[in-house]
């Protein structure tokens, strides 16, 4: 047996123990938390500084589980995705600002950078990273951008009196201008240009308090208005629903209480009607034999009269109204002229057996017929034309 084939497993077994005392050594004393995480973003490996940091005694502890145990979901769940897209694109993410938020409400603050993990094949089995915690750094740098702020507000205060009694004397002034010529919006805009820049400003306040007075009067001769309108076009339903919204808040009103009551009691009117016109539409259903009958008409056309919407009512009248009447002269009418001034379109109008004077005008689409060959004639002067 050669000494290189000895050799070298030797070579590669030192190699590789070293390299996992290496690894050790780094994850043991590094004090930024490091961490390795599979495809799931469950932890694999992590530092020491990692371990005390989740409150846990040894790495076992902390192996296997993920984020979403030691933080809220609102860190977890982002640093999750960004994980899920190293993976994806293989393409690390450096040095990101992260807030940190525990799952027992503490915030902490970190610079986190996270990378693609490989094996030696080079495919993506994971991620790793390094995160330091620069909580304090963060704090002292939002007391300093806070003392700043102050600083600068203070400042601007100092300097602003007179330029504030000029301003919010002009605004105020233009805003109770605005109200008391009924102009709302532009007052409210006026007042609120006072308050934008100075919030505890009390004239200011006031007059918006005037102005939502003015809106509530303008809206109640609106919903008032708007009643009335639904009363006017019979839709009772209506004009109670929003002369409610008044009674709602100021419930001894006197015209919203008179506008109800006109409501209610023409719903009631209209209850009533309709209710008739059903019962004259059942009579006049009953009474339909297919051809004229004057009764069932009345009805209907008083049914239409009390339920004008009713399209059953409606066909039905339509369809009664087209029946064929007969109108018998003699007997109906004395003469054929009292007939033909009484007809409608599509009446029959028989002439009994007798010679009737002419010419007689026919105004409407109507039948004529006779008691038979010579036995009813229409006789009129030779001057006056035709006999019809």
């Amino acid at each position: 047996m050669s000494s290189a084939g000895t050799i070298a497993p030797f070579v590669a077994q030192r190699s590789s123990n070293l390299d996992r005392a290496l690894v050790a050594a780094f994850l043991e004393n590094i004090p930024d938390k490091v961490f390795f995480k599979d495809r799931r973003s469950r932890f694999i490996a992590v530092s020491r500084s990692c371990v005390q940091n989740f409150g846990g005694a040894t790495a076992t502890q902390i192996i296997g589980r993920t984020d979403f145990d030691f933080y809220a979901a609102s860190h977890a769940r982002p640093a999750y995705e960004d994980e899920q897209q190293v993976i994806r694109t293989g393409e690390p993410i450096l040095n990101k600002i992260e807030r940190e938020i525990w799952t027992d409400g503490r915030v902490t603050w970190a610079l986190t950078s996270r990378l693609p993990l490989r094996n030696y094949d080079g495919v993506i089995i994971g991620t790793f990273g390094l995160s330091k915690d620069i909580t304090r750094h963060r704090e002292l740098e939002m007391a300093l951008d806070k003392a700043h702020k102050e600083l600068v507000d203070a400042s601007r205060l100092a300097g602003m009196a007179e330029e504030q009694t000029q301003f919010v004397g002009y605004w105020t002034g233009q805003a109770i201008a605005e109200l008391e010529s009924g102009r709302l919006d532009e007052a409210t805009a006026a007042a609120r240009q006072v308050l934008e820049r100075f919030p505890a400003e009390k004239e200011a306040a006031a007059i918006l308090d005037r102005i939502a007075t003015a809106r509530i009067s303008q809206s109640r001769a609106s919903t008032i208005a708007a009643a009335r309108e639904a009363l006017d076009q019979r839709q009772w339903n209506l004009a109670i629903s929003t002369i409610r919204t008044i009674l709602a808040t100021t419930p001894d009103d006197p015209d919203a209480k008179s506008i109800l009551a006109d409501a209610i009691a023409a719903l009631e009117k209209s209850a009533a009607d309709q209710a008739k016109a059903a019962e004259l539409l059942k009579m006049a259903v009953a009474r339909d034999q297919g051809q004229f009958d004057q009764q069932a008409l009345d009805w209907l056309r008083e049914a239409s009269s009390l339920d004008p919407e009713n399209q059953e009512i409606t066909s039905r009248l339509e369809k009664l109204s087209s029946y064929t009447r007969t109108l018998r002269v003699p007997g109906d009418f004395a003469t054929p002229a009292e007939a033909l001034a009484n007809a409608h379109d599509r009446d029959r109008i028989v002439l009994g057996a007798a010679t009737w004077k002419g010419p007689l005008v026919i105004n409407a689409a109507v039948e004529l017929q006779g008691a038979g060959f010579a036995e009813t004639r229409v006789e009129c002067p030779p001057e006056s034309g035709s006999a019809i």
